[in-house]
């Protein structure tokens, strides 16, 4: 990727409470979600641009609080549903609504294929791929919180499912009861602009608020709290009769040399290095402790690599070209680190290694 990206988000409004809802949230944790909300697609939408190479951008016109029986899929048919569920550090799922042709072309993009107009269904490669999109995505957004937050945050491996004309998000969620429903418009470069949606429980969005409103208190109790006393400095009392003695009895040594006085010397008592010592014997009875470890030996002939869109076209029969020409020595790999290198043998039915020369460690070349 030659060209640095641009990316943009957007949060521009509240969350609108009506009716029977009215009540849900708090103002505060109104605000502490939209917060939450700016964290975590910020994040996303900056990994999206890195992977598409384009210039992403993000816009929340609505954000709305709603009975999950009553949320249509409204204009965005037809749909694809990824469902993606916190695991640790939070506990919850955020539910998201794409559009099939925006999936095609998000994929398309990545895979650096041609565009493709066409009302088919969605295949598996077009499945797999928007999958690792909004695992990329959300994976970062995941980080960022965690970072926020200052806790371990994971998510499992996003679901997709085909969302049907009149499914609404208790039938394809299993929700009852009030949801969130953020309207997310995307615009990736001038080929797409769109929406997305996302869905999450309200108890979810309040976990999200407090977490922010907490952490937000525990910045401002230490930004607000005294720095700790420092502790007292010991002086140690002078008697300044004796201090000038002292003085005075080095001045005469100094400007005296011929004075004598009564030293005591003693010998230094060095150790001898040359006695024998039990260490080594220790060690090595250490090291007969492991002898019997198993470890990994690979055998690696050569390596290459290569875009993803050239990976995803290989089927049987296709030919990967390596980087090492015939003949050349393989290298043996012992868990991982290079140890040798060696010519390829026959031993009865199986390969084997003649070992033709030990890397040293300083001479490793990769």
């Amino acid at each position: 990727m030659d060209n640095p990206v641009e990316t943009e988000f957007i949060y521009s409004s509240g969350i609108d409470n009506t009716g029977d809802l009215k009540g849900t949230l708090t103002d505060l944790e109104k605000d502490a979600l939209g917060e939450s909300v700016n964290i975590s697609m910020g994040s996303a939408t900056k990994a999206l641009s890195t992977i598409l190479n384009m210039k992403v951008m993000i816009t929340i016109p609505e954000v709305e609080i709603t009975q999950s029986k009553d949320f249509e899929y409204k204009n965005m048919f037809p749909a694809i549903g990824v469902t993606i569920r916190y695991i640790d550090g939070l506990s919850g799922l955020n539910f998201f609504v794409l559009k099939q042709t925006d999936v095609k072309k998000i994929v398309n993009i990545m895979m650096g294929m041609p565009d493709s107009d066409d009302d088919s269904k969605l295949n598996e490669l077009y499945i797999s791929g928007i999958s690792e999109v909004m695992n990329q995505m959300m994976g970062a957004s995941s980080t960022s919180l965690a970072t926020f937050f200052n806790r371990k945050i994971n998510i499992s491996t996003p679901d997709c499912i085909e969302i049907k004309e009149n499914d609404n998000a208790h039938e394809v969620l299993g929700l009852q009861g009030n949801i969130i429903v953020i309207k997310l418009n995307l615009m990736i470069g001038t080929i797409i602009n769109s929406q997305i949606i996302s869905i999450m429980p309200v108890e979810f969005a309040k976990e999200l608020a407090e977490n922010l409103i907490n952490e937000q208190l525990s910045n401002q109790d230490a930004q607000q709290s005294p720095p700790p006393p420092k502790p007292p400095q010991t002086r140690i009392a002078e008697n300044s009769q004796n201090s000038k003695k002292m003085r005075s009895g080095r001045m005469e040594v100094n400007n005296n040399n011929t004075d004598k006085e009564n030293v005591n010397v003693m010998q230094p008592d060095f150790t001898n290095f040359d006695e024998e010592s039990n260490t080594n014997v220790q060690a090595g009875s250490n090291l007969d402790l492991i002898m019997d470890v198993p470890i990994d030996v690979v055998v690696q002939i050569g390596k290459i690599m290569k875009p993803v869109k050239d990976i995803v076209k290989l089927t049987q029969g296709s030919i990967i070209e390596l980087d090492k020409q015939a003949g050349s020595p393989v290298d043996v790999m012992v868990n991982g680190e290079l140890i040798a290198r060696g010519d390829v043998v026959v031993i009865d039915d199986n390969f084997g290694v003649r070992i033709t020369e030990i890397v040293k460690k300083n001479s490793v070349r990769y």
